[in-house]
């Protein structure tokens, strides 16, 4: 699996809702943003693999310079 791209669209439909979710709000020009990408996708395999994690934990992430209101917001 790998970690849920959020947007504006769908990001409450995962944030504030029963389930915890861990969000990396990374940005395109960001050197260190892109190589915590596959970190990030293996950390979402990992729980989506777990019998006993899955569905408990999200791991997500949303480009913070597009959505600069929910990045100032919440990252």
């Amino acid at each position: 699996g790998k970690a849920i791209t959020l947007t504006e669209q769908n990001f409450y439909d995962y944030v504030g809702k029963d389930k915890h979710v861990v969000v990396d709000f990374f940005a395109q020009f960001c050197i260190w943003c892109k190589r915590m990408v596959p970190e990030y996708d293996k950390l979402a395999e990992q729980y989506m693999g777990d019998q006993k994690t899955r569905g408990d934990v999200i791991i997500a992430k949303i480009d913070g310079g597009t959505y600069r209101n929910l990045a100032m917001k919440y990252g």
